[in-house]
């Protein structure tokens, strides 16, 4: 998919600055330029799909959520350890 936003001119990719591993994606001028109309869709599908909770219950799903992106992120930047299964 990043590489068909590349194509598209959307995106360019770069190095990541701590970490040679990784390749960050940034988005251009015209991928920026994309941002509000996707996000007004994406606010859209949003509503759509979470119209059947009640406040409460999308405030608790929104929560649970940000809970398990930040602890996606804190892996993200973890240092590996040899001493963990699987990871090398």
């Amino acid at each position: 998919m990043a590489t068909g936003l590349a194509d598209a001119g959307l995106l360019v990719r770069r190095g990541d600055d701590h970490d040679n591993r990784l390749v960050r994606l940034w988005l251009t001028a015209a991928g920026r330029a994309l941002q509000q109309p996707i996000e007004i869709e994406r606010r859209r599908i949003e509503d759509e799909v979470t119209a059947d909770l009640t406040d409460t219950e999308r405030r608790h799903l929104l929560r649970a959520l940000a809970k398990i992106h930040r602890s996606a992120i804190g892996l993200l930047y973890e240092p590996v350890d040899e001493q963990r299964p699987g990871l090398s």
